[in-house]
């Protein structure tokens, strides 16, 4: 297993890991308003963990000139296509039963009408992810686009990175497209999580990552994340005192807060480059283990948090967590706590599910191959 687990970037490893908290915590939520506006502990603390999305394109982009279109889409196949097929055939007849205790509409949901089925099929179609507990797939699907365009964007990078002139024009039209963008309050581009509204600003990260792996030596060193810290601490409030300046006004900046706009980039680079420079830290030896293996686990962990969390939600280990939460002198550290608890409850679970199903496919296949041995 240390051979395994040597190969990998500890570094990358953790951004993974953080990214897949980031996206538990906005996917749990807390209260970031009331009547009277913004609460200022809940909105930077949305502001913390809203980028999950924009690392993993980040992440994407570290190795995607080193990809090889036929292993790409055999390797999306394998590993994405397949277990979204068996998530879907879960949500769309177990998870119901499972999350309410009672088996019998299992039985209900082998025999849905045909208009279930038509609503499923046309919202396939329109590209939305719509099962339940899984809308998180939407991600998924701009990686499937992304995988189709993958030529374009590898050539558009090798062609950019023969001169060195071309790749600072492309960063800087890229940032002033996003600073544009965002002074509308995307008003300019409507990016959204949606089909191509999603998949451009989704390559311009995966370019963005890959340049991020191109100059690794210059950006990642020892004492560089404590910078990267800072950076990320800064951009975030001010993309919350932004939001709330301009709250109540004609145009609301809350977009700002999503992986699309420049603070997402920006911070989402931070916890990349943080990541990377944090790792040097850490003598080799100690880098095969535990960073690494929940790291590799962290896409099943995206497949079902949303599930484990509405399970979770539904049984009285829920009522436990808020209570436990409440007993706080202040709704800024009841809402931290609550938070908290209930993120690591669910990416634990995740975690744990994620591994037994890996351990019994394991074994599934290992009889499937000893009885084709024995014939």
């Amino acid at each position: 297993m240390g051979n395994e687990y040597r190969s990998k970037n500890s570094g990358v490893e953790l951004a993974r890991i953080i990214a897949c908290l980031c996206v538990i915590c906005i996917h749990i939520g807390i209260p970031n308003r009331d009547e009277q506006g913004y609460m200022m502990h809940g909105l930077l603390i949305s502001c913390f963990v809203a980028d999950g999305v924009a690392v993993f394109w980040m992440i994407t982009g570290l190795y995607w000139s080193k990809n090889d279109y036929l292993k790409l889409a055999k390797k999306t196949l394998k590993r994405i296509v397949i277990p979204m097929i068996l998530c879907y055939i879960f949500s769309f007849y177990f998870a119901d039963a499972v999350i309410s205790g009672e088996i019998s509409r299992v039985l209900d949901n082998f025999t849905r009408s045909w208009i279930d089925y038509k609503y499923q099929i046309k919202n396939f179609l329109e590209y939305n992810a719509t099962f339940p507990y899984f809308g998180q797939f939407w991600y998924i699907y701009i990686y499937y686009l992304l995988v189709l365009i993958f030529p374009i964007t590898k050539n558009f990078l090798e062609y950019l990175d023969q001169d060195s002139r071309r790749i600072k024009i492309f960063l800087l039209i890229i940032g002033v497209i996003f600073i544009w963008n965002d002074i509308t309050a995307n008003a300019f581009l409507a990016f959204s999580h949606h089909a191509l509204n999603a998949l451009i600003p989704a390559s311009i990260i995966v370019c963005i990552g890959h340049y991020i792996n191109k100059f690794k030596d210059i950006l990642i060193r020892k004492q560089f994340s404590i910078f990267y810290l800072l950076i990320f601490l800064m951009v975030n409030i001010c993309r919350a005192y932004v939001i709330n300046k301009f709250d109540g006004c004609e145009t609301s900046y809350f977009i700002l807060i999503y992986w699309f706009s420049l603070y997402g980039i920006i911070c989402a680079s931070c916890i990349v480059l943080g990541c990377m420079s944090l790792m040097k830290n850490v003598p080799e030896k100690n880098k095969i283990g535990l960073v690494n293996i929940i790291g590799e686990n962290t896409f099943g962990i995206y497949l079902i948090h949303y599930f484990v969390i509405e399970f979770i939600k539904s049984k009285k280990v829920y009522q436990n967590i808020v209570s436990f939460g409440s007993k706080a002198t202040s709704k800024c550290v009841n809402d931290i706590c609550y938070l908290g608890i209930m993120t690591m409850s669910v990416f634990c679970v995740s975690l744990l599910i994620v591994i037994c199903i890996k351990k019994l496919v394991i074994l599934f296949d290992r009889m499937v191959k000893s009885k084709n041995l024995a014939k």
